[in-house]
């Protein structure tokens, strides 16, 4: 079998072996010390509005650790078309954004530390989500993270190949790459849902901060 083509995990005595990693090399080295302003810049790509893909991959994958090289932009393109990542964030679109604009996206101490807690369990990386009482946007992020990743390391799951690396990255690094990605994911789509709302929409939008008395921001056009 052609090597490219084979399965990127081999059984060898009783651990999984990647034949295309070097023993103890990382993949991904994320630099995790100012959590927000890696989020302002994540913020700035998505307002860039790059039309396609391979540009939005070549502007994430260095800032979130996966290095200014053809292969790291690749590894991200790869990952944002995987079907685990698309099916755990349809999931996150239907049960948190449903539709609406103008959420907060998660924060990153929150869902790190939710996010080593609830792997303890293994009921949120099943397909079947827990149970969502008293969620805020954190429980949400958590939720994505741990339903990706959980598939990505499922050896009956497929295609696997191409997103390899996350799945046998730290958890710790594993979770902010995803938490950024969906930051960018949930942006853009909310610029899609209020790009398509109608009118009425978009007044019971701000009628609907306003009997919260939440904050107020005139609305950018070009947002």
């Amino acid at each position: 079998m052609n090597k490219m083509s084979a399965n990127t995990s081999t059984q060898s005595s009783g651990a999984l072996v990647n034949p295309w990693l070097e023993k103890n090399q990382r993949v991904l080295h994320p630099w995790m010390d100012e959590p927000e302003e890696i989020k302002n810049e994540v913020r700035l790509v998505y307002k860039q509005k790059l039309p396609h893909l391979d540009a939005v991959a070549a502007e994430l994958a260095p800032l979130l650790g996966l290095g200014d090289t053809l292969l790291g932009r690749q590894r991200m393109q790869n990952l944002f078309t995987h079907p685990a990542l698309l099916d755990s964030f349809v999931e996150f679109s239907e049960t948190y954004l449903d539709g609406r604009w103008g959420l907060p996206v998660g924060e990153w101490a929150t869902v790190h530390k939710l996010s080593h807690t609830h792997a303890k369990d293994g009921e949120w990386g099943l397909k079947a989500p827990p149970a969502r009482e008293d969620w805020n946007v954190n429980h949400f992020y958590t939720r994505f993270i741990l339903r990706t990743l959980a598939r990505l390391r499922d050896p009956a799951e497929a295609p696997r190949n191409l997103a390899y690396w996350l799945a046998e990255a730290s958890p710790c690094d594993a979770a902010w790459l995803l938490m950024h990605v969906l930051m960018y994911m949930q942006w853009d789509a909310m610029r899609d849902y209020k790009k398509h709302a109608g009118v009425k929409d978009r007044v019971s939008h701000f009628i609907d901060i306003w009997k919260t008395d939440g904050p107020y921001a005139e609305p950018n056009e070009h947002s």
